[in-house]
């Protein structure tokens, strides 16, 4: 309980504290809780119920780049939403104590619905966001490719907000293109998904958001009579392919 008290001391010292100080000062209190929690399981003067209560207490015992935080507000690094969530801090030997504290990795629905809260607070995507973006999608991709995911997933990401030549794009379908010269071809006709990044990066991404991929192999010859001409499209298109 010492450990806890000294913690305790701290967060009610913050305000007079240097940050840095403070922040080290801390990460070594969580070390040696950690240490006191061998994989996460309860020590032998400080039960897990009695952990949790202490770190539940408001405003929390977990210093966040934010301010302190309780187990549930929580999540564990990397800090891919940037500013959009809070993570536990990124001290070397707390693995256990995160553990014990329960924290949770983000998911899938984590990472959906920072997209739904960018599309609300930006009408474009720009600046810091598309960082949190691009490493909220490669995020998702890691997970699908995990099988992380569960049977209603599919239709939760199909309503997904994705950024498009268009603006923020909630309906479907929406369209990639990983070249650049049909991108701008195609930009007035159709929503081209911009993701931030190369399509490559986060293709595993694409069916489940329910975004379809065009490549030079999707154009095709029609007769002459049924052909609409678009010279400025023609002629873009065939200096890409």
């Amino acid at each position: 309980m010492e450990l806890v008290r000294h913690l305790r001391g701290l967060r009610a010292q913050a305000a007079e504290v240097d940050g840095e100080k403070l922040a080290t000062e801390s990460a070594v209190v969580y070390q040696a809780l950690s240490a006191r929690f061998p994989g996460g399981r309860s020590a032998t003067d400080m039960n897990l119920q009695t952990l949790l209560r202490e770190f539940a207490d408001l405003p929390g015992l977990i210093l966040s780049k934010r301010g302190w935080r309780r187990p549930g507000e929580v999540l564990l690094a990397p800090s891919s939403f940037g500013n959009y969530r809070d993570y536990v801090p990124g001290v070397p030997q707390t693995e256990n104590l995160w553990r014990a504290l329960q924290i949770r990795d983000a998911t899938i629905d984590d990472c959906l619905n920072v997209m739904k809260e960018v599309a609300l607070r930006r009408k474009t995507l720009e600046g810091e966001e598309v960082a949190v973006v691009v490493a909220t999608l490669r995020m998702i991709q890691e997970r699908l490719r995990a099988g992380r995911s569960d049977a209603t997933l599919p239709r939760r990401m199909r309503k997904a907000p994705l950024w498009t030549t268009k603006g923020w794009a909630r309906d479907r379908p929406v369209y990639a293109v990983s070249d650049s010269a049909i991108v701008q071809a195609l930009a007035d006709h159709i929503p081209v998904w911009i993701p931030g990044c190369e399509i490559s990066n986060v293709s595993a991404c694409l069916e489940p958001l329910g975004v379809k991929l065009i490549t030079a192999g999707d154009s095709h010859v029609v007769q002459p009579e049924n052909a609409e001409t678009d010279d400025a499209v023609t002629d873009i298109f065939a200096r890409a392919v």
